[in-house]
């Protein structure tokens, strides 16, 4: 039940884990007060701020935000992908019962594309120009399952017909200039399931592609997770991909989780102001097409001098003078539905009440 909280009400829990149910113990991927920072020339670029959140097994999970808050590092560091400067200070990153940064680089490598596997947005970056889409395709097969000749050669067929590219057969004898960008896109998504991993994560899979691709790419996501039994963590800024295929959402601000729901709660009774001025911002079906978007005031802070306290209280139109002294805790709003927000709690989509 949802009510106005007072400042020193009780904190249910630090940790979004244990307010959903999941937790380390039931969780696919449980991440932990997890802080990555960039060494400069000049400053200290306190990029992820101790971020925390679980995914649990066959569960799809948005990452959303502005461009800047931290997604796709968060990713990164998962896999333990953050180059110099950057630098993963301390946090804990559990998968099935291990903690991936206390692995060596060889046990990591295991992990990589085995168990967790990672769309990233542009697949010409990602694709290299000079092999075969069947040699690609293939590499990342025999490196973790150690397949060779015709057995190889149809397992890479197989993989290209599971996401459902056409004539599977010619394009994994083709060369990535040979293929369309949704045609490409397929062939990464291939290479991240081609070993059935337990966790796919994708970052901004259909930023490249047009609409229609973009939809056929998505359905594609959302079929395999079900085919596969694995989960999803889908890296996005598009709140409408988030609400047709994500179980819940987590969204991030400045390199901090400020939000964790179910994904229906989150749209109907967001809790946090950054949220609300999010779904604010996004275009309704019937609305005047003269009519200007809402934007949310002021711009992303620079992370060398990041805001004190809760840094989205610069932009924050509810902030308070605790909100600049003191960071809030991911708090329990309701049953799975967290917020790290000091002074209330929503009754109802845009009616806030202060503490």
């Amino acid at each position: 039940m949802r009510g106005s909280m007072s400042r020193d009400a009780p904190v249910a829990t630090a940790h979004a884990g244990e307010a959903t149910g999941s937790g380390r113990g039931q969780s696919l991927l449980s991440v932990e007060n997890l802080r990555t920072h960039f060494f400069t020339y000049q400053g200290v670029v306190q990029a992820l701020n101790g971020v925390s959140f679980d995914i649990r097994g066959n569960e799809a999970v948005g990452l959303v935000g502005e461009t800047g808050c931290g997604k796709s590092l968060t990713a990164l560091s998962v896999m333990r992908l953050v180059e110099e400067p950057g630098r993963i200070l301390d946090g804990e990153v559990w998968f099935e019962g291990k903690d991936l940064l206390q692995l060596t680089e060889a046990e990591m490598r295991r992990i990589r594309g085995n168990r967790i596997a990672m769309i990233f947005q542009d697949p010409s970056t990602y694709l290299n120009p000079v092999f075969t889409i069947g040699n690609q395709i293939g590499e990342v097969i025999s490196l973790h399952q150690r397949l060779r000749g015709k057995e190889l050669n149809r397992r890479v067929v197989d993989t290209l017909h599971m996401v459902r590219m056409p004539d599977p057969e010619r394009v994994a004898r083709q060369y990535p200039h040979q293929l369309s960008g949704g045609m490409r896109q397929r062939c990464l998504i291939a290479m991240a399931v081609a070993c059935n991993p337990k966790l796919i994560i994708a970052d901004e899979p259909t930023t490249a592609l047009d609409v229609t691709v973009q939809a056929a790419i998505l359905l594609l996501l959302g079929e395999l997770r079900q085919e596969t039994g694995g989960a999803l963590l889908l890296i996005t800024h598009n709140l409408g991909i988030v609400a047709e295929i994500c179980d819940r959402v987590i969204v991030m601000y400045s390199g901090d989780v400020v939000e964790a729901s179910p994904t229906r709660e989150l749209f109907v009774s967001p809790a946090h102001p950054y949220t609300n001025l999010l779904l604010d911002a996004v275009p309704k079906l019937h609305q005047d097409p003269s009519e200007r978007l809402p934007s949310i005031p002021g711009s992303v802070p620079n992370l060398i001098h990041p805001p004190s306290a809760c840094r989205f209280h610069p932009r924050c139109p509810h902030a308070r003078e605790v909100c600049a002294t003191e960071k809030p805790l991911l708090q329990a709003v309701s049953d799975g539905h967290m917020a790290a927000c000091h002074l209330w709690y929503p009754p109802r989509r845009g009616s806030w009440e202060a503490a």
